[in-house]
């Protein structure tokens, strides 16, 4: 019998240190492997087939459908984990989503053991970004993730099953009150290999995961994260980046193509607390239109992730009584850019670089 508890997820950055995006996506490099755990995956391949209705008779079944072709193909899917500071083996882990998905890192000295990676949404996604150049400056480039799978067959023997070119459609993060930070990601890969060997070692992280006990929450913070309050009183926050992105295809090859920005990118969130002082300022705000900024970090130790965004404008809601129960009200915002972004994440970790490094 097939059993889940015997599965596993690996992650690593595909190309290579001085290799170019195009010609290193949807290959594995085995390089900065990071195993991490998590709580549920439905990648799958989602490759296009087309069964022909042309006319032509034969005599035999003619009503039958007779042929078909194989279209394009790619993989798609999702993966559920809760959210450690980094991956075990080469480190990486929750770092290698958040540099795909924002297309930008810049990582640098936080303590003599801690290092700082800041994530900036770029507007050029999954283009080589060169340490130093303005806007586009980082120590990272941003390739492909490969994902290792590991699934159980009926006969007891687990099988690697490898995603290739991975680039994150979405993230998004989540905590509600007695429970760990968790994260859902939502990818589209270049393809599908087929299943191989299960890897025989895979290292996962051993420190504790970011818990709603780590929390830390304030409005009305700036871009540099000053002037909030702290306020101590949420049951819940979760915060999301929806990429749109679109699949390309092109001549030449059945293989999905490119995958490219395709409009705005959206950060929206919420978080649910008592009706209480503050809270009612922030549902006025919300009537008059006008708007209000937050921080949500969640600290364990020496580790360290944080969400800022200096603007954001609620879309939502109004503190019905619907029990005779405290009165607690969620309030769905929308991030917009402020000065320089909409949204800012930090990460605290041990781990130098995220991925491929030039320095």
């Amino acid at each position: 019998m097939a059993q889940g508890f015997n599965s596993y997820l690996e992650i690593s950055e595909e190309g290579t240190q001085n290799g170019t995006e195009y010609q290193v996506w949807g290959v594995d490099s085995g390089l900065y492997r990071s195993g991490m755990y998590f709580d549920s995956e439905s990648m799958v391949p989602a490759n296009e087939q087309k069964f022909l209705t042309e006319i032509g008779r034969s005599g035999v079944q003619d009503r039958g459908v007779k042929r078909h072709r194989q279209l394009g193909i790619k993989a798609e899917g999702g993966i559920d984990l809760v959210i450690y500071p980094e991956g075990g083996g080469d480190k990486g882990g929750i770092g290698l989503f958040l540099k795909n998905v924002c297309g930008n890192v810049v990582s640098g000295t936080f303590t003599a053991t801690e290092f700082l990676h800041v994530f900036t949404p770029h507007d050029n996604l999954f283009v080589n970004l060169a340490a130093g150049t303005g806007n586009a400056a980082g120590t990272g480039r941003v390739f492909g993730l490969t994902y290792h799978i590991g699934r159980e067959d009926d006969a007891g023997t687990i099988r690697d099953y490898p995603f290739l070119g991975n680039r994150l459609k979405s993230i998004a993060f989540s905590c509600s009150a007695g429970e760990e930070l968790k994260g859902t990601i939502d990818s589209v890969a270049r393809k599908a290999s087929a299943h191989g060997t299960a890897i025989l070692s895979v290292a996962f992280p051993t420190m504790s995961p970011f818990m709603w006990k780590d929390a830390i929450f304030q409005i009305g913070v700036n871009e540099a994260g000053a002037g909030g309050t702290e306020r101590t009183s949420l049951e819940a926050f979760s915060i999301s980046i929806d990429n749109s992105l679109k699949e390309v295809w092109t001549l030449g090859t059945n293989v999905l193509g490119r995958v490219v920005p395709n409009g705005q990118r959206v950060v929206t969130g919420s978080y649910t607390a008592p009706y209480e002082g503050w809270v009612r300022s922030e549902y006025d705000k919300w009537l008059a239109a006008t708007a209000s900024s937050l921080n949500m970090a969640f600290v364990s130790g020496v580790y360290r992730i944080e969400f800022r965004c200096p603007s954001i404008f609620y879309t939502g809601n109004a503190p019905n009584v619907d029990s005779m129960e405290e009165n607690v009200v969620e309030f769905p915002f929308q991030c917009t850019v402020s000065t320089n972004f909409d949204i800012r994440i930090f990460l605290v970790n041990t781990d130098p670089c995220v991925g491929h490094c030039i320095n």
